[in-house]
């Protein structure tokens, strides 16, 4: 969806629609759908966007792994869980999952989140009043107030369906509306990509791009704990760890599979400048690597400038993350004409 509104201003024309009306119900695959012919020529925005709603859907991620930091939110925390349409027992499929993010507005313009918010799981079948709108292009579901989010029974844990990179963006990550959308918001697996770069950003947050054999491209983000490094200081207040423990991958990294949520940050036809569509995993076993480079960190040469009679230390940390450091060698010559590969070899020290 291509549209974006302030949280207040929703939030408080859902307050008043409540008041006013009965909402009625509408199923999570029918909030979301867009027809193909709309999707073709870059209009994704679906009927419902504005309107005030009431969904069900099973939670696809407990609420206590969200990790959003928000000044604008009491406690600092402004969490997200996504779910999955009903239907066929939470079965995935086209259109069937969506973001919802658990802020109202209360007393005196504050925003807060429902106390049973983070604390529900995996499998809680909820029941949901909110008003539909979208962030950067992701469509999201926003409670009205503290009494909008209800677990109402259980079901089995929702699982991924399978989905080819190809599909939700090309080689140059830009969103591939036709056959992308009806992934955003669901809980996806894909197969057999590789890392190409790793970007740190806001000091102590990682991001990584991934592509697949085709070299179509992806951004893999951190919304949740999994992807949060150790330098990050948990804000959910129900997080099972005070810190993130996530060792980022090496450029060369290649996933067997890497499965997520999907968001939508709109670039292309839509006029937007994001990411595309966006996995989030959740999960440290979503990270399944097939095989890994060492990942070489903190060199260090003593002295950093030699003279010529000085001899010279060399120092760095190398981590294996499929198997063990068994050796390790430096090349380097005063020899200027010769090729990298014509470098000689010697041993360092494990």
């Amino acid at each position: 969806m291509k549209k974006a509104l302030l949280l207040c201003s929703f939030a408080l024309f859902g307050a008043l629609a409540t008041k006013a009306q009965t909402l009625p119900y509408v199923s999570i695959y029918d909030i979301n759908y867009v027809s193909p012919t709309n999707l073709a020529n870059c209009i994704d925005t679906n009927q419902y966007f504005g309107d005030t709603v009431r969904t069900r859907g099973i939670v696809v991620v407990d609420g206590n792994l969200s990790e959003v930091a928000s000044g604008s939110v009491q406690g600092g925390n402004r969490p997200f869980i996504f779910l999955v349409d009903t239907a066929d027992g939470g079965a995935p499929g086209p259109f069937k999952g969506i973001e919802l993010m658990g802020v109202y507005v209360g007393a005196n313009n504050q925003l807060l989140v429902p106390p049973n918010f983070t604390q529900a799981i995996a499998g809680d079948v909820v029941e949901v009043k909110a008003w539909i709108s979208a962030f950067n292009g992701s469509s999201q579901l926003n409670l009205l107030d503290a009494n909008s989010f209800t677990i109402v029974s259980s079901k089995p844990v929702p699982v991924a369906d399978t989905v080819l990179l190809g599909d939700l963006n090309d080689l140059n990550r830009v969103n591939q509306l036709p056959t992308g959308e009806q992934w955003q918001g669901s809980f996806v697996t894909l197969q057999n990509v590789t890392v190409t770069s790793v970007i740190p950003f806001s000091g102590n947050r990682i991001s990584f791009d991934i592509v697949d054999g085709q070299g179509n491209r992806m951004n893999v983000s951190d919304r949740f704990l999994a992807q949060k490094l150790p330098s990050w200081t948990t804000v959910n207040p129900n997080s099972p760890q005070a810190n993130g423990t996530f060792v980022p991958p090496v450029p060369g990294t290649f996933y067997n599979s890497l499965s997520g949520v999907i968001r939508h940050d709109a670039n292309g036809c839509t006029g937007g400048t994001g990411r595309g569509y966006e996995i989030h995993p959740f999960k440290a076993s979503h990270y399944n690597v097939g095989f890994a480079p060492p990942y070489i960190s903190n060199v260090e040469r003593d002295p950093p400038v030699p003279t010529a009679n000085q001899s010279v230390d060399i120092t760095c940390e190398i981590t294996d993350f499929d198997g063990t450091v068994d050796s390790v060698a430096i090349l380097w010559t005063d020899n200027g004409a010769l090729l990298p590969l014509q470098f000689p070899a010697f041993a360092m020290s494990l």
